[in-house]
């Protein structure tokens, strides 16, 4: 059953009529989480993000740096149905700086048909169909959305446009034959969704589909997706920008299922000679060594973990982990200097110098990217930690607070930040009472939360501290 969601999007609209848009984007999310098939936010998120990204001037390719942590999420997920509900927010959380993006949008169509959110499918793949007209795959699944709404006749319309633009396709003519005689008896027999299948002609043109979409959930996928990207190159021509490409997406599959190493580093390198004053291919040779080292860490502590007592063990895990750690820092350093606009390399400097104790530096990344919608509350969040840790109380309840007010919704975003604000209320003299209140208020959604119910007891037990 739908929330009511009436309130949030009311805020939403207040915050455009403000020009926050910041704020908007995120009560619209809000919304959308709450009532996933509900038209009218989706198209006032989409209308909104247009002002956003035109007002900030954002380029396709740095909303794409700035979306790398939702596209290497939505990679992961895959399209297994327990993941659709995830995939949707992660991929409204980039179309925020990229309204336009074909691939996300169709991710997210996808899974709106999967999990039987059709309006919001018909919504998806219409705007998709504004910007991208002639884009057939997209109008196979307009056509399966407005198949599985049981509405034919918009059905046919769409596939008949598929037929203009395409006079050769053989599926297309068929839908409309079947659905014509839906139409004609007034009986849906069933829903003609036949998912991303039915925008192919044969079994080969689905895999090259699949490898596209990024859905490489297993070795024998890889090898397909690795033959389609070889041949793609064998065909780029002299352009070394266009072979450069294509050798980066060999060493990205290279990275994925069982990583190897040694083939996706050979693949960066070719790259990096095709392309030497790219910075972006010394950062993937980057992360490669980055996560060899992961892996090495995890087997050493796997090891220790079987042999707790073996000192050198410990020592050498202890070694390992701090090489590993120097050399992440400098080069997301690095990365933040070539990429000074780059929110999410940013943010993720700024959770490295946290993790090394480095809390000036870490707050002053942080503060860098709260302007950021989508790291804005985390941002916030980090924020009071750096703060509450250097015992700037003030400062620290400041930042949660702040955070607070941009989530309407009692999410696990929400009762950590709230934690985090009874925590530290608890620390400063003369908010005890305070602290008190934000404990029972997260105890009552939650009493399971951390160790919420502990904490809610001591705080009644003892008395309130007098302000100094």
């Amino acid at each position: 059953m739908a929330t009511d969601t009436s309130k949030l999007i009311e805020k939403a609209r207040e915050a455009v009529q403000r020009r926050n848009y910041a704020y908007a984007l995120d009560l619209y999310q809000q919304a959308l989480v709450l009532d996933p098939d509900k038209v009218d936010p989706r198209r006032e998120l989409r209308a909104t993000a247009s002002r956003y990204v035109k007002e900030n001037g954002i380029s396709p390719s740095s909303a794409w740096i700035k979306g790398l942590g939702s596209v290497f999420k939505i990679l992961l997920m895959g399209s297994s149905p327990k993941n659709a509900e995830k995939l949707m927010i992660e991929c409204e959380k980039f179309l925020v700086n990229d309204p336009g993006n074909l691939w996300v949008s169709t991710k997210l169509g996808l899974a709106a048909l999967q999990l039987g959110y059709y309006n919001a499918a018909v919504a998806v793949f219409e705007d998709v169909r504004q910007s991208h007209p002639g884009n057939v795959p997209n109008l196979y699944h307009l056509g399966a959305a407005y198949e599985a709404k049981e509405d034919s006749k918009a059905a046919i319309a769409v596939y008949e446009a598929v037929v203009k633009l395409a006079p050769h396709e053989h599926l297309a003519p068929q839908k409309i034959k079947d659905l014509s005689a839906i139409v004609t008896t007034g009986v849906f027999t069933k829903g003609a969704m036949q998912g991303a299948k039915s925008i192919v002609k044969d079994d080969k043109a689905h895999e090259k589909f699949e490898v596209e979409a990024h859905e490489i959930r297993s070795l024998e996928q890889r090898s397909k997706a690795l033959a389609f990207q070889q041949e793609a190159l064998a065909k780029a021509g002299t352009d070394p920008r266009h072979q450069a490409t294509y050798q980066m997406k060999i060493g990205d599959l290279w990275l994925l299922v069982d990583p190897d190493f040694a083939q996706a580093e050979a693949a960066y390198r070719k790259a990096k000679e095709l392309q030497p004053t790219d910075k972006t291919y010394d950062f993937r040779l980057d992360d490669v060594e980055i996560k060899r080292m992961d892996k090495a860490l995890k087997e050493l502590e796997a090891r220790q973990a079987a042999a707790p007592s073996d000192a050198g063990l410990k020592a050498e895990a202890q070694k390992l982990k701090a090489k590993r750690n120097e050399f992440r820092m400098k080069s997301y350093e690095q990365r933040a200097a070539f990429r000074p606009m780059d929110m999410n390399v940013a943010f993720t400097l700024g959770n490295i110098y946290f993790a090394l104790g480095k809390l000036d530096e870490a707050i002053g990344q942080y503060q860098r990217t709260v302007g950021d919608p989508s790291k804005r509350s985390d941002s916030l969040n980090s924020l009071g930690i750096c703060f509450s840790r250097k015992q700037q109380f003030d400062l620290a309840a400041k930042q949660f607070q702040t955070a607070l007010d941009g989530i309407e919704v009692m999410n696990e975003r929400k009762k950590a930040i709230l934690y985090n604000l009874g925590d530290c209320l608890a620390k400063m003299p003369g908010r005890h009472d305070e602290a008190l209140k934000i404990f029972t208020q997260l105890y009552e959604a939650d009493i399971g939360f951390k160790d919420v119910a502990k904490r809610l007891e001591e705080l009644r037990k003892s008395p309130s501290p007098k302000a100094g």
